[in-house]
């Protein structure tokens, strides 16, 4: 509390110059850092010009709505203002209070992006994750920051517990952010065995040039990295396309895993029992290498799957064929497996229907399901008016 600040209120009052009582008032507040303050006084004097009552600076609720847009523009200035002032001075947690109000969470991640968090106080750093996670700030940014500063463990652990509450478009990047980090630290690795060893090795960005034909390097029950890590960003792999760019990696991860000792090659839910050739034939059918052997295993998977499985290997089966653009195949495999589905790929049966031109099938699979509103939509989709 500054009471120089008290006495130049009082001071310049007496004189009635409102104008100067503000911008004086406004400067000593920026002087002394007194942010949340400016805050208040600011939205108070936007509260005089419009004749307002004065004990609540910041509430909506006394501002009739003929001058509620006007405000509303002027609060949210305010905000960012004052917001802008609190990062500038490396107050993150509170110029966020501002920018999380007004909507406006990038600018509190690219300051955080310029930050050099090397020896960063903990404290500090939970509190940038907190914002950016569990605030929504930028969920990217969190896994970002905990890779970081807290390591693989721990970032694949949050990422597994969040997963089923963040938006689709992050869980695919932070996949992509934990595979590519994965993929190069097992190279690391790799080339740090060759070197122990004695073994002369190229440096290379490729995973599969280092362990082709290098059967030596699992000897004796040898990894090179964490297996439930491995295992964990393998699975979370699935929750990319090709268009990612990355599904190589996918693939030369799962061959690793594949000649790893069988204790460390846990089993999955099906079709996944056999983890990483599950794996390798999932991710090399949607690059188009070996295709067709690859959705082959899939389809051999849900003939010999039994009943408590076989939905499971119609579902995963059926969406890798959406992914390799065989869309007919899938929507005959949906009819006969997975007619109680409600959505598959990201879109209903019905959907899958129309973009394969395949008016006549959806009339007949809502026929044979009772859809009327199905059947109905069919109908009106080929007769236009």
């Amino acid at each position: 509390m500054d009471n120089t600040i008290f006495q130049t209120i009082e001071d310049l009052s007496k004189s009635g110059d409102i104008s100067s009582l503000f911008e004086s008032l406004e400067s000593e507040l920026k002087n002394a850092g007194e942010y949340h303050q400016l805050f208040n006084v600011l939205l108070l004097k936007k509260k005089i010009e419009f004749g307002l009552p004065l004990s609540r600076p910041s509430s909506f609720d006394d501002v009739p709505e003929k001058l509620n847009e006007e405000f509303e523009k002027y609060y949210i200035s305010v905000a960012r203002e004052v917001g802008q002032l609190l990062l500038d001075n490396d107050q993150i947690s509170q110029g966020w209070i501002y920018f999380r109000t007004i909507l406006e969470p990038e600018k509190v991640a690219n300051k955080i992006k310029s930050l050099d968090l090397t020896d960063a106080d903990p404290e500090f750093v939970e509190d940038l994750i907190k914002i950016c996670l569990y605030e929504s700030a930028d969920p990217v940014l969190a896994f970002e920051i905990m890779l970081k500063t807290r390591g693989t463990c721990n970032t694949i652990t949050v990422f597994d517990q969040s997963i089923q509450h963040l938006d689709a478009e992050v869980t695919k990047q932070v996949s992509a952010l934990l595979l590519a980090h994965l993929y190069q630290e097992l190279i690391e690795n790799i080339l740090y065995h060759y070197e122990r060893e004695e073994k002369k090795v190229e440096k290379t960005s490729s995973l599969k040039e280092l362990i082709e034909g290098q059967d030596w390097l699992y000897e004796n029950d040898n990894y090179h990295i964490d297996v439930s890590h491995l295992n964990a960003v393998v699975r979370f792999s699935r929750l990319l396309n090709e268009e990612s760019g990355l599904l190589s990696k996918a693939v030369e991860l799962s061959q690793y895993g594949k000649k790893l000792a069988e204790p460390f090659r846990y089993p999955g839910d099906a079709p996944f029992e056999d983890y990483y050739l599950a794996h390798e034939n999932y991710f090399l059918a949607q690059i188009d290498q070996d295709r067709e052997s690859a959705l082959n295993y899939f389809k051999e998977k849900l003939k010999n799957s039994d009943e408590d499985d076989r939905t499971m290997a119609a579902f995963v089966y059926a969406e890798l064929l959406l992914r390799c653009d065989k869309i007919n195949d899938a929507l005959e495999l949906i009819e006969t497996e997975l007619s109680d589905v409600d959505e598959i790929g990201g879109k209903t049966y019905s959907q899958w229907a129309l973009e394969a031109g395949g008016i006549e099938r959806l009339k007949e699979h809502a026929r044979k399901n009772g859809d009327y509103a199905s059947f109905l939509a069919a109908v009106l989709d080929s007769n236009p008016s």
